[in-house]
């Protein structure tokens, strides 16, 4: 089992995931668990603890399938926003001719 992962705190503190807290998750759990967070640095970490062999692999490609599910609602976050802001642009200069086009009559 991961205990823990210190943390540089910027005052100069330090912190440890406490191990019981990793205990407790290992308890709520039925074979395992992954925890990602990110340490003051910004840096990724990982606490992982499994039961067996066949959990590890039935939760490591839990964590595949979701990062699969959410690298697609990102890119169609991603191709709305510009989709809308492209849209907008051409609106915008629609108007704009037709107000050209009005001042010529």
């Amino acid at each position: 089992m991961n205990n823990g992962v210190i943390l540089n705190m910027s005052k100069g503190n330090s912190f440890k995931i406490p191990s019981s807290l990793l205990k407790q998750l290992d308890e709520c759990s039925f074979g395992g668990f992954v925890l990602f967070s990110f340490d003051s640095d910004g840096n990724p970490q990982v606490h992982s603890k499994f039961d067996n062999s066949v959990n590890a692999m039935a939760l490591q490609q839990f964590v595949s399938n979701w990062n699969d599910a959410v690298k697609i609602m990102n890119n169609e976050n991603t191709l709305n926003t510009l989709s809308n802001s492209y849209d907008d642009e051409i609106i915008e200069d629609d108007f704009d001719s037709f107000n050209e086009e009005d001042d010529e009559i």
